[in-house]
């Protein structure tokens, strides 16, 4: 198999460690951070980016600048997924529609949560060797209940298909909320809390 690594980069705050250095696939609004990594001449690159959500959100704000997100694209050489046609007027953000029924029949599910899902599972389909996850958090609580678990359903998809996984330091995924297996008791360093042994009870004490 061919190796095609990839780097799937979405907006918490572990995206900082992202290295850029393999092909990255960028969430929904990391637009806006990748061009300002640009104009200050940092690494950076955007291969893909892939919007899931509509144009408006239900409260009837904006979610994305079209003459950006097509500025962005045509300068950095970056190809636009999106799930819905995204368009205002005769202004429409170019590129193409993720082939939903396509993918959701060949992986016999629908079980898709987060746009990072839909990612995870294109990163499925094209067989990638290895993918990286950065800026993947999942720190607030919708995320963690709400699309936690399809992020990790796929991941384990992945995984089983032969794939390496690399998840960022610092977010939740694929992560117990005390870090630990279920039933494993946390060890507590008393070295570390105690280094000078002042919390000893004397000899004739014990």
């Amino acid at each position: 198999m061919v190796s095609k690594e990839i780097i799937v980069l979405g907006t918490g705050s572990t995206r900082g460690q992202c290295p850029y250095d393999v092909e990255v696939w960028g969430v929904n609004g990391i637009y806006s951070e990748i061009e300002l990594r640009s104009l200050k001449k940092l690494p950076v690159r955007l291969d893909k980016l892939f919007i899931t959500d509509y144009l408006f959100s239900p409260q009837g704000h904006l979610h994305f600048d079209i003459d950006r997100v097509n500025r962005i694209a045509k300068n950095m050489n970056t190809k636009v997924m999106m799930l819905h046609e995204l368009s205002l007027g005769k202004y429409r953000i170019k590129g193409s529609k993720y082939p939903f029924k396509m993918i959701a029949n060949k992986f016999k599910t629908r079980y898709f949560t987060s746009t990072i899902s839909y990612m995870l599972a294109w990163a499925l389909h094209k067989k990638c060797t290895k993918v990286s996850l950065y800026g993947v958090d999942m720190h607030g609580k919708e995320e963690y209940m709400m699309q936690k678990g399809g992020v990790e359903y796929w991941l384990a998809r992945l995984q089983e298909s032969g794939a390496d996984i690399f998840v960022a330091p610092g977010g939740t995924i694929l992560q117990t909320p005390n870090g630990l297996p279920y039933g494993f008791k946390p060890r507590v360093d008393f070295k570390v809390i105690d280094p000078y042994n002042l919390l000893q009870l004397p000899e004739s004490k014990r």
